[in-house]
Order: C-alpha cells, then sequence, then structure tokens
C-alpha cells in the first residue's frame, strides 16, 4: 500500500466487512432499557461459553466501550476499524464472529497495520497515516 487513497479505501472496506460481520452474527446483543442505558450480552452475564455462562460485573453497568469519547447515546459515532474488528474477551477464540473477524484483522496487520489504533477516529487515523506513509517512504520500506 503507498498511497493514502489505497489505504483509506482499504479502511473502509474492511470496516464494512466487519459490520456485516457483527449484523449477521449479533455477537454483543445490544439492548437500550427505558432509560437509555445501552447493555450487551456480557455486562447482562449471557456469554456462554462451553455450557457455562462467563459473569462480567462492570463497574458502573456500561459496554466494554463506555467511557470512550466517541460513545453517545445513539451509539458510536466513530467509524473505528479497530472497535469494529473486536470483541471482548469475554467471547470463547472459537466463536463465529470472533474468527471471521479474526481473519479481517490480519488482513489490517499485513496491509495497514499504521491505520488500526482503538477508540480513534477514522479521521485521525487517516491524519496520523499521512506521516507514516511518509516516514516509511523515507526510510525504505517501499511495500507498506
Amino acid at each position: 500500500m503507498r498511497t493514502l487513497k489505497k489505504a483509506v479505501a482499504l479502511y473502509d472496506e474492511l470496516y464494512e466487512k466487519g459490520q456485516k460481520i457483527i449484523e449477521k452474527h449479533n455477537p454483543c446483543g445490544l439492548k437500550i432499557d427505558s432509560t437509555g442505558k445501552a447493555s450487551c450480552i456480557s455486562s447482562r452475564g449471557e456469554v456462554e461459553d462451553k455450557g457455562q455462562y462467563i459473569y462480567r460485573v462492570p463497574d458502573d453497568g456500561d459496554l466494554c466501550c463506555g467511557g470512550c469519547r466517541y460513545l453517545t447515546k445513539k451509539g458510536c459515532k466513530a467509524k473505528c476499524l479497530c472497535c469494529k474488528l473486536y470483541l471482548c474477551s469475554n467471547f470463547p477464540e472459537k466463536h463465529p464472529a470472533k474468527v471471521e473477524l479474526l481473519e479481517l484483522r490480519k488482513m489490517v496487520y499485513r496491509r495497514i497495520d499504521f491505520m488500526f489504533s482503538i477508540r480513534r477516529s477514522r479521521k485521525l487515523c487517516i491524519q496520523d497515516a499521512s506521516g507514516v506513509l511518509k516516514d516509511r517512504m523515507f526510510y525504505g520500506f517501499g511495500r507498506i
């Protein structure tokens, strides 16, 4: 990946693929209660691993992404590839969504690792990527 334009196109493509996986499997099982508070199956203690439930007691009942500056009552307002391609550690490694998302992450690691930061918007990743691409080319890393 030698150009920022190609890197951004791949970022967007992988993000959309990740979104389709999340929609297909609905692993988080997000629910909004009557007060507007969001919960996931992990925070509700509903993650099943080998027939036994894994319970997590979050400090404030929030989602694993609670406290992120991009999380609003209407959901995430950032297009963050890193966040889209991960499931929390309460899911077993063989969970179908986790397996499919791992394949996308491998592609990210090989092609656009410099644009893969958790809790960073697409805009910030692109801003940083421009400098990284210049540095890599300057120091002789031909394949980016």
